[in-house]
């Protein structure tokens, strides 16, 4: 504590002051917590959560932790010195889009570094962002963050303007609690407002009635996929480091976050039940359609498709119908008069003539068929078979022959 010199105050936070001072002959900051804030243990667990923090970390856009002292009444940490300005005075100021971009990139940059070692900030705000002289930003004041591999949070904590839906709902939260954050201060510096009325915060949020004046469809599009109600269709701090708006190329409408990628596999479940079911339809139809023709119909299904043919068909189609009608008639008339009716006249003795000498005619073709038949086959008789001329009598005649 010898070593440490406080020179002046230079900035000023709800549980501790900030000051210039030299330790060790070099400049440094010195955060010191006020009096009060250390009677409760739970800022004590806070500070001791930080300086473990702090401690493991190193990278170009964090400020350098040096020590931290614990003393009776206060405690202090002590860290490398940046010359500039915090984001909250440099946003009154117009700045250019390439500069906004520069700003939120790197805070991108720094927040995947975190997010890789499982560390959430929660209190992402234009005055834990510092801009040095020479443009670097700076992220600061780890005093509520939070390390932990399961993930998920439930503490309410940071401040209100940039907290997280879910976080002010007291609901479970994850790392995207940040990433809201970086889409309330990229409009911030855009718009030089803050997008939602912080009077009725929650209900703003819900009804996302945001206006849109100076910023153009990317930095929008870039600006809802961080500030998301829903937490899984934010972008991750990678995710957003490849946003089109970020690196100046690509689509709009790729997939960017999980929520991206879930919505097409959706769509395309979708689609592929869709045309399933119209290949369905179509094989349903066709199988209808091949009964139809195996199965009549009855009279009245004919009569109705007769109907519906005739009403379809052309004046000329319907003349030739009608003339192939009265043809029918005719012949139909032609039939009974001259066919049906002497056999409907005909008495029941005339009729057993009839068959009676249907009878005799069949007999005699039989008889007929019988004679002709016997006819053929007595053509068709062998000779008798002569013994002096039959094989056995010549070879017995040959025998005799020789005895001689």
């Amino acid at each position: 504590m010898n070593e440490l010199n406080i020179l002046q105050k230079i900035g000023n936070g709800a549980f501790s002051q900030v000051y210039l001072g030299t330790y060790k002959s070099r400049q440094v900051a010195i955060k010191v917590t006020v009096e009060k804030q250390v009677r409760f243990p739970s800022y004590c667990e806070l500070f001791n959560r930080e300086v473990e923090i702090l401690e493991q970390l190193q990278h170009p856009n964090l400020v350098k932790y040096i020590a931290s002292y614990e003393t009776f009444d206060k405690l202090y940490i002590i860290m490398d010195y940046v010359e500039g300005s915090n984001l909250t005075e440099l946003s009154k100021s117009n700045l250019s889009e390439q500069k906004i971009k520069s700003i939120i990139k790197q805070l991108l940059i720094v927040l995947t570094y975190l997010h890789n070692k499982d560390i959430t900030h929660r209190d992402i705000k234009p005055d834990n962002i510092l801009v040095g002289l020479d443009g670097r930003v700076r992220l600061i004041d780890f005093g509520l963050s939070q390390q932990s591999e399961s993930k998920i949070s439930y503490d309410k904590c940071g401040t209100l303007l940039f907290m997280a839906p879910e976080m002010i709902l007291k609901m479970p939260y994850l790392k995207s609690v940040d990433m809201w954050s970086i889409g309330v201060i990229q409009y911030l510096l855009y718009e030089r407002k803050h997008p939602f009325n912080y009077e009725n915060l929650i209900e703003s949020i819900q009804q996302y009635n945001v206006n849109f004046t100076i910023m153009d469809k990317s930095a929008q599009n870039f600006f809802r996929k961080c500030a998301a109600i829903n937490p899984e269709a934010r972008m991750s701090a990678e995710q957003a480091l490849m946003h089109p708006w970020i690196t100046g190329e690509g689509d709009l409408g790729q997939p960017i976050t999980i929520h991206d990628r879930m919505t097409i596999f959706q769509n395309k479940q979708k689609l592929i039940c869709l045309i399933n079911a119209l290949t369905f339809i179509k094989y349903c139809t066709s199988f209808v359609k091949a009964i139809r023709l195996i199965i009549p119909l009855n009279e009245q299904g004919s009569q109705q498709e007769i109907t519906v043919r005739q009403q379809n068909q052309d004046p000329t189609q319907r003349k030739s119908t009608s003339r192939i009608k009265q043809a029918r008639s005719t012949s139909q008339l032609f039939f009974e008069t001259n066919v049906a009716s002497p056999l409907k006249k005909q008495s029941p003795f005339r009729i057993t003539q009839q068959r009676q000498s249907q009878t005799k005619q069949l007999q005699h073709s039989n008889s007929m068929q019988l004679a002709q038949m016997a006819k053929r086959g007595s053509l068709n008789k062998l000779p008798p078979l002569n013994s002096s001329n039959s094989p056995i009598e010549k070879r017995r005649t040959n025998i005799r022959m020789r005895q001689l």
